[in-house]
């Protein structure tokens, strides 16, 4: 099967094995991946950015961080980022895509901290459901939780509380975390804690969402495709006329952007961190 994988596939299985990252970078650009000081053991949360957070928009990982520590959540990441394989698996590097897996899941169980949240739901996804159903790993003993469930619970609990913001906001639901995983209300009810903020709804939505093109490794095999497929849901975003269209996903919001005016789109951390 490998034999037969593009080029352009099985070069990220190469930077993977090479770099532990599909994008072949020697380090991620998001610092506190770097730092020994923010792997806390005892820490109430592990913050688990996946690849796009933590190499390509590391804005949005930062943002994560910060809105934690606005609410008093102590939060710790692992001693050294570990890609989850989903990207692996998508390309059909099954074996490869397995041992990145047992890693993951030997590096979350040698951390003392149970909770751990993702900021994509592609890796939330690949972690709650892939490890178990297609490879066999458990994962049993852990709450799996994506930021915006979280941070959503953070609200109701009076722990976050948000500046007012005059802008129509469209929410964009990422494949994997709509879905893969149910998470549609979540992000909508953080943002509708919002003061001054009005939700709209693009006509497509929640279970009919419209994929940016960044799932099933597109970007790698089919840029054309991807590029397509950004455009098309960029243009089913903004029917609503919104000042803003936040998405739940890094990766989401990489796509959207290519395809909107500079500052359109943002992650659901981005946003919510300059409010707090």
């Amino acid at each position: 099967a490998r034999r037969k994988a593009p080029a352009s596939a099985l070069a990220v299985s190469r930077a993977v094995a090479d770099y532990g990252n599909p994008y072949g970078d020697p380090a991620p650009a998001w610092e506190r991946l770097n730092a020994t000081a923010d792997v806390r053991p005892g820490a109430e949360v592990l913050y688990f950015p996946d690849g796009h957070a933590a190499f390509r928009e590391p804005q949005a990982a930062e943002a994560t961080w910060q809105v934690l520590q606005h609410a008093g959540i102590t939060a710790t990441v692992l001693p050294h980022w570990i890609d989850a394989g989903e990207t692996l698996l998508e390309l059909g590097f099954l074996e490869q895509a397995h041992r990145q897996a047992r890693h993951v899941v030997s590096a979350l169980r040698e951390c003392d901290t149970r909770v751990v949240l993702f900021s994509s739901g592609d890796t939330y996804h690949m972690v709650a459901e892939e490890y178990p159903e297609t490879l066999g790993l458990s994962v049993e003993g852990l709450t799996l939780r994506h930021t915006s469930e979280f941070f959503a619970d953070l609200v109701a609990a009076g722990r976050l509380r948000f500046k007012p913001l005059d802008a129509r906001v469209t929410y964009h639901d990422p494949c994997r975390l709509g879905r893969g995983m149910g998470v549609y209300d979540a992000p909508r009810q953080v943002l509708s804690a919002i003061p001054g903020l009005t939700l709209t709804e693009p006509p497509w939505t929640r279970e009919r969402a419209v994929c940016c093109g960044g799932g099933g490794g597109m970007p790698w095999t089919n840029p054309d495709l991807t590029a397509a497929a950004a455009e098309n849901a960029a243009a089913m975003l903004a029917l609503p006329q919104p000042d803003l269209i936040v998405t739940g996903s890094a990766h989401c919001k990489s796509h959207l952007a290519s395809a909107l005016p500079e500052g359109k789109v943002l992650e659901l951390a981005e946003l919510i961190s300059g409010v707090l």
